[in-house]
């Protein structure tokens, strides 16, 4: 479907409403990451240990670079063809699940795994030595043009129902962008392995949560 029909479609059946004077959208996104780590560990009566690592990007909505990011953290933890999942699951057994996400609009990263408790230690030291290989420029054409195609058939699938066109134009309004999705696509297909690596050095270790057992816990 075309944007700009959307686009008129709605200016059309909206646009005889009074909404004057309308409130500017502001938020907040994150500038950098504090200056020690904040360490949470919250003990219950649990068999298996969340562990979730909150990075600062270092990046905002202004910097225009939401491609950049979108690239850099699909290679480095989503997805079966990331660096997470094919290391710290795969290949080292080291978690049940472990994968990155992203809010670009606040400006943080999240990785979340599933681990045996004293796996803590070595999950946490690949992760980081995950995050090392991208920012060290450790990518091959492979996880470049894999995390390419996956994010083009995302956008690719926004007009495939409503509920998406609402949460990607709601998004765009959040962070004061009005480019279209075949733009989008345009510029995720330019990435390149140094922008990646120049932008994943931005990220910095934030905050460590982990829910563990009510004892035998190393902090």
């Amino acid at each position: 479907m075309d944007g700009n029909r959307v686009r008129s479609f709605f200016a059309e059946l909206f646009g005889g409403i009074d909404r004057e004077p309308i409130a500017p959208v502001e938020t907040f996104a994150m500038t950098a990451a504090r200056d020690e780590v904040k360490y949470v560990y919250e003990r219950q009566n649990v068999t298996q240990g969340k562990l979730s690592l909150g990075f600062c990007t270092g990046v905002s909505p202004k910097d225009k670079k939401d491609h950049i990011l979108d690239v850099a953290v699909n290679i480095f933890g989503s997805g079966t063809t990331s660096k997470l999942f094919m290391n710290v699951r795969e290949k080292l057994s080291l978690c049940y699940y472990c994968s990155a996400g992203v809010n670009a609009i606040k400006g943080y990263m999240v990785v979340n795994s599933g681990i045996l408790f004293e796996n803590e230690k070595k999950a946490v030291d690949e992760i980081l030595y995950q995050l090392g290989e991208v920012a060290s420029g450790n990518i091959t054409d492979e996880e470049l043009s894999a995390a390419k195609n996956e994010i083009i058939n995302r956008y690719n699938g926004i007009f495939d129902n409503g509920g998406a066109i609402s949460r990607y134009i709601f998004g765009k309004i959040m962070d004061g962008d009005d480019e279209l999705p075949e733009e989008k696509i345009r510029k995720v297909s330019s990435v390149t392995k140094e922008q990646v690596s120049e932008i994943a050095k931005g990220f910095k270790l934030d905050t460590y949560y982990f829910l563990c057992k009510k004892e035998d816990v190393n902090e």
